[in-house]
């Protein structure tokens, strides 16, 4: 994604506040020590304190047991991980139709079920995000990458939102005077609410900001 576009994506952090811009992104799945994979909820919510801030980091079912809560080390390894998954689901370049029927065609006739179909990765960004079926008797069927450079980028700046402690505060504190315009709460008493894991959340949330800056 070209600088210009990134710039215009984050212009006053509109982007990073308008939830419904990430309303169809992929949640942030983890695992405790235990095996047991979990839902990253956000430092939203525990700044909101909707919940608290010790259901974060592990299972629903194990909080409080510090032997199932990620450490900051595993935290950033695993949003790591996460963040790379989608970028390499983006350089497979997997296209898709954009009709439902040549779509299910495709599936029928791929028995791996998986998409055959690859864009090349490295065509310079702004093209035309829709390509020609390869296939000359299907010339008329537009293809589309199974997940766009701009999709990516949304997940992975999802991520960092859902991440990010100074702007869970913000958000935090945004959400609760929308809803009670009287409220007297500082921003500081919100982000307080995170102090305990605020620097694995930091952490974490740099790393995914630093792979959003290099692919």
């Amino acid at each position: 994604m070209g600088a210009s576009e990134e710039d215009t994506l984050l212009g006053g952090g509109g982007l990073l506040e308008d939830d419904e811009c990430f309303k169809d992104c992929a949640p942030l799945l983890l695992t405790s020590p235990g095996g047991t994979t979990f839902e990253f909820q956000g430092a939203v919510q525990a700044a909101k304190n909707v919940i608290d801030v010790s259901q974060l980091l592990c299972p629903p079912e194990a909080v409080g047991d510090p032997e199932h809560t990620l450490s900051r080390a595993a935290l950033v390894n695993q949003v790591t991980l996460r963040a790379r998954e989608f970028i390499a689901r983006y350089y497979d370049g997997a296209l898709v139709a954009d009709d439902e029927l040549e779509r299910a065609t495709d599936a029928s006739n791929n028995h791996t079920g998986a998409n055959s179909l690859r864009d090349v990765v490295l065509r310079p960004s702004g093209e035309l995000d829709r390509l020609s079926h390869p296939d000359p008797s299907k010339k008329d069927v537009l293809l589309s990458r199974l997940l766009s450079e701009r999709r990516l980028y949304l997940q992975l700046v999802h991520f960092h939102r859902l991440l990010n402690p100074e702007l869970a505060a913000k958000r935090a504190l945004a959400q609760l005077k929308a809803v009670d315009p009287k409220c007297k709460l500082m921003e500081a008493d919100v982000h307080s609410r995170l102090a305990s894991v605020e620097h694995a959340l930091a952490a974490a949330a740099k790393a995914v900001d630093e792979l959003r800056r290099k692919s």
